[in-house]
């Protein structure tokens, strides 16, 4: 708008009044404070900004032309970051996928237990962030120590919670839900305070969907009569596979498609790559500086990238580097390592 003095002062105002602890933010305002004083004649108190300002790494874009020729999509180039610093200290609250990053199936990924490990001993606070519904959170916590890693029942955020809410946010309290899922969910269904019924002659207001190795055709077939007479549908998430040590196993996604083909309901999904399941665990630590870790891109990454929040993609479960290079702008992360972290280090990535 032409009004150069007027923003010298709004950009000393906030530079006052705001220490910024982000590299790339505090550059990008001195960037335009100077240009600021270039266009107010200033050049020698323009380039001392210039000079204070951060070098910022630049971006990485990862380019493997056989890859790129054989692939079956339009090349986008990925443009990775840096960091100057370990990203540990970079951020306050890492949320971390499990199946993929911190074990596969029943085999624990290599340096996890060290990694998550490091984090806390960094002093940064640390949530667990998963699309499996069928585990309580102190279930999760037994299964994560089995890998020798340390979690608490309040570092964990599962779909079942995140479906949880949805229904809060839909129905009047104590209603009537009928449940397909596992302990996790009933278990988070009970203690949002609903009543929980087992037969669509019960007329429920609602059905919920998690995945549970139990997840027949009988109670596919009960959710289906209950949402053709009315109820709403919520999913707890839409994965489509489920990671285990033999590969890739039939994922909750999969069988809500089934009740959703012969309903024709789209549930209310939760879970990644919807926002809210990251949102919920950076609320109730207080974060500002979130990362989120995954082995997904088109959930992890994607919902990380959804919540605004940056994100850590490592190479131990389903997307591989070709995946990294060849990925849509919605399901980039903002950087990656082959591993979490090795033996005795922090999050390196530099």
């Amino acid at each position: 708008m032409e009004q150069h003095d007027a923003a010298l002062i709004v950009i000393d105002d906030f530079l006052d009044a705001h220490s910024l602890e982000d590299d790339e933010a505090l550059a990008r305002l001195l960037s335009v404070k100077a240009d600021v004083l270039m266009e107010l004649g200033r050049e020698d108190e323009a380039d001392e900004v210039r000079a204070s300002a951060p070098v910022l790494p630049e971006a990485v874009t990862i380019v493997d032309l056989e890859e790129v020729a054989e692939a079956d999509t339009t090349y986008v180039a990925s443009d990775l970051h840096g960091s100057r610093r370990p990203l540990v200290e970079a951020h306050d609250l890492v949320m971390v996928d499990l199946d993929g990053v911190c074990y596969m199936g029943t085999n624990p990924i290599e340096h996890a237990r060290d990694g998550l490990q490091a984090v806390r001993d960094a002093g940064t606070a640390l949530a667990f962030v998963t699309n499996n519904a069928s585990r309580t959170p102190q279930a999760v916590v037994d299964h994560l120590a089995t890998f020798s890693i340390s979690a608490q029942p309040d570092e964990i955020m599962t779909a079942a919670l995140d479906g949880v809410e949805i229904l809060k946010d839909k129905l009047p309290p104590a209603a009537k839900v009928l449940i397909v899922g596992g302990e996790g969910v009933h278990e988070a269904v009970e203690a949002a305070g609903f009543t929980i019924v087992t037969s669509a002659d019960d007329k429920p207001a609602a059905v919920i969907q998690g995945y549970a190795p139990d997840v027949d055709w009988v109670k596919m077939s009960e959710a289906t009569y209950a949402i053709n007479a009315g109820a709403a549908y919520v999913a707890t998430n839409l994965d489509a596979t489920l990671p285990t040590e033999r590969g890739f196993a039939i994922g909750n996604g999969s069988l809500v498609a089934c009740v959703s083909n012969a309903t024709g309901v789209k549930p209310y999904a939760g879970g990644k790559p919807f926002a809210s399941i990251y949102r919920r665990p950076v609320e109730r630590a207080g974060a500002s500086h979130p990362l989120a870790v995954g082995d997904r891109l088109n959930t992890d990454i994607r919902g990380a990238r959804a919540a605004g929040y940056r994100s850590l993609h490592v190479l131990t479960g389903v997307s591989n580097a070709r995946d990294v290079a060849l990925a849509e702008r919605e399901e980039r992360p903002d950087f990656w390592v082959s591993i979490f972290a090795r033996s005795g280090s922090r999050i390196p990535v530099r």
